[in-house]
Protein backbone atom coordinates (compact mmCIF):
# COMPACT_ATOMS: atom_id res chain seq x y z
CA UNK A 1 0.00 0.00 0.00
CA UNK A 2 2.65 2.31 0.71
CA UNK A 3 4.16 1.80 -2.39
CA UNK A 4 0.74 2.53 -4.15
CA UNK A 5 0.84 5.65 -2.68
CA UNK A 6 4.22 6.60 -3.28
CA UNK A 7 3.31 5.76 -6.92
CA UNK A 8 0.39 8.53 -6.82
CA UNK A 9 2.27 11.21 -5.84
CA UNK A 10 5.14 10.73 -7.71
CA UNK A 11 5.74 13.94 -9.84
CA UNK A 12 5.37 12.85 -13.61
CA UNK A 13 6.57 15.87 -15.10
CA UNK A 14 10.17 15.38 -16.02
CA UNK A 15 8.93 11.79 -17.81
CA UNK A 16 9.06 11.01 -21.00
CA UNK A 17 6.06 9.08 -22.55
CA UNK A 18 7.50 5.54 -21.98
CA UNK A 19 8.21 6.18 -18.01
CA UNK A 20 4.43 7.21 -17.63
CA UNK A 21 3.54 4.19 -19.31
CA UNK A 22 5.53 1.55 -17.04
CA UNK A 23 4.41 4.01 -14.09
CA UNK A 24 0.71 3.89 -15.06
CA UNK A 25 1.57 -0.11 -15.28
CA UNK A 26 2.77 -0.37 -12.34
CA UNK A 27 -0.34 1.18 -10.39
CA UNK A 28 -2.83 -0.63 -12.52
CA UNK A 29 -1.37 -4.02 -11.69
CA UNK A 30 -1.58 -2.82 -8.13
CA UNK A 31 -4.69 -1.60 -8.11
CA UNK A 32 -6.78 -4.61 -9.37
CA UNK A 33 -8.42 -7.06 -7.39
CA UNK A 34 -8.90 -10.94 -7.92
CA UNK A 35 -11.80 -11.13 -10.02
CA UNK A 36 -10.90 -7.92 -11.90
CA UNK A 37 -7.28 -9.80 -12.31
CA UNK A 38 -9.16 -13.39 -13.98
CA UNK A 39 -11.03 -10.97 -15.96
CA UNK A 40 -8.08 -9.81 -17.44
CA UNK A 41 -6.38 -12.77 -17.76
CA UNK A 42 -9.34 -14.60 -19.33
CA UNK A 43 -9.42 -11.67 -21.94
CA UNK A 44 -5.65 -12.02 -22.42
CA UNK A 45 -6.10 -15.54 -23.14
CA UNK A 46 -8.58 -15.33 -25.71
CA UNK A 47 -6.96 -12.97 -27.40
CA UNK A 48 -3.81 -15.69 -27.33
CA UNK A 49 -6.44 -17.87 -28.38
CA UNK A 50 -7.47 -15.79 -31.95
CA UNK A 51 -4.02 -15.48 -32.84
CA UNK A 52 -3.08 -18.99 -32.08
CA UNK A 53 -5.63 -20.03 -34.60
CA UNK A 54 -3.61 -18.72 -37.02
CA UNK A 55 -1.06 -20.95 -36.30
CA UNK A 56 -1.45 -23.97 -38.03
CA UNK A 57 0.20 -26.49 -35.18
CA UNK A 58 1.05 -26.58 -31.80
CA UNK A 59 3.44 -28.09 -29.15
CA UNK A 60 1.50 -30.65 -27.54
CA UNK A 61 3.55 -32.35 -24.08
CA UNK A 62 2.04 -36.48 -24.27
CA UNK A 63 2.34 -36.54 -20.58
CA UNK A 64 1.88 -33.06 -18.89
CA UNK A 65 4.84 -30.91 -17.98
CA UNK A 66 3.09 -29.77 -14.42
CA UNK A 67 3.12 -33.50 -13.80
CA UNK A 68 6.53 -35.10 -15.72
CA UNK A 69 9.41 -32.65 -16.03
CA UNK A 70 11.93 -33.61 -18.97
CA UNK A 71 10.81 -36.32 -20.24
CA UNK A 72 12.53 -37.37 -23.44
CA UNK A 73 10.57 -37.73 -26.89
CA UNK A 74 7.33 -36.14 -24.73
CA UNK A 75 6.58 -33.36 -27.50
CA UNK A 76 4.65 -33.42 -30.49
CA UNK A 77 3.08 -30.97 -33.03
CA UNK A 78 -0.51 -31.21 -33.56
CA UNK A 79 -3.32 -28.85 -34.69
CA UNK A 80 -4.05 -25.95 -33.09
CA UNK A 81 -7.53 -26.49 -33.37
CA UNK A 82 -7.39 -30.09 -31.78
CA UNK A 83 -5.28 -29.44 -29.25
CA UNK A 84 -7.58 -27.15 -27.62
CA UNK A 85 -10.32 -29.37 -27.80
CA UNK A 86 -7.67 -32.00 -26.25
CA UNK A 87 -7.29 -29.98 -23.25
CA UNK A 88 -11.25 -28.58 -23.25
CA UNK A 89 -11.92 -32.08 -22.74
CA UNK A 90 -8.77 -33.90 -21.24
CA UNK A 91 -7.61 -30.97 -19.26
CA UNK A 92 -4.23 -31.55 -17.73
CA UNK A 93 -4.73 -35.33 -17.80
CA UNK A 94 -1.67 -38.07 -18.32
CA UNK A 95 -2.35 -40.63 -20.91
CA UNK A 96 -2.89 -43.12 -17.87
CA UNK A 97 -5.34 -40.93 -16.52
CA UNK A 98 -6.98 -40.26 -20.39
CA UNK A 99 -7.25 -44.17 -20.57
CA UNK A 100 -8.70 -44.60 -17.26
CA UNK A 101 -11.78 -42.01 -17.61
CA UNK A 102 -12.17 -43.36 -21.47
CA UNK A 103 -12.76 -47.44 -20.06
CA UNK A 104 -14.96 -46.07 -16.55
CA UNK A 105 -16.85 -43.47 -18.26
CA UNK A 106 -17.19 -43.39 -21.68
CA UNK A 107 -17.11 -46.66 -21.92
CA UNK A 108 -18.59 -48.21 -19.07
CA UNK A 109 -15.53 -50.49 -17.73
CA UNK A 110 -15.18 -52.54 -21.42
CA UNK A 111 -11.54 -53.48 -21.73
CA UNK A 112 -12.48 -55.52 -24.54
CA UNK A 113 -12.00 -52.24 -26.70
CA UNK A 114 -8.53 -51.34 -25.66
CA UNK A 115 -7.53 -55.20 -26.25
CA UNK A 116 -9.32 -55.29 -29.78
CA UNK A 117 -7.59 -52.08 -30.53
CA UNK A 118 -4.00 -52.98 -29.54
CA UNK A 119 -4.07 -56.14 -31.39
CA UNK A 120 -5.28 -54.74 -34.74
CA UNK A 121 -3.48 -51.34 -34.24
CA UNK A 122 0.46 -53.58 -32.74
CA UNK A 123 2.95 -51.04 -33.95
CA UNK A 124 5.36 -52.57 -33.01
CA UNK A 125 5.97 -54.82 -36.15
Amino acid sequence: MILLQLLNNMNTKGLNIDEKLILLDLKYKMLIDGKKKKRIISSLNRKRDKLLLDTPSSRHHIFPQSKYFALPNNVVMISHDKHKKYHALFDDKDPYEILDLLVKYFWKNHINILNTYLKKYDHTH
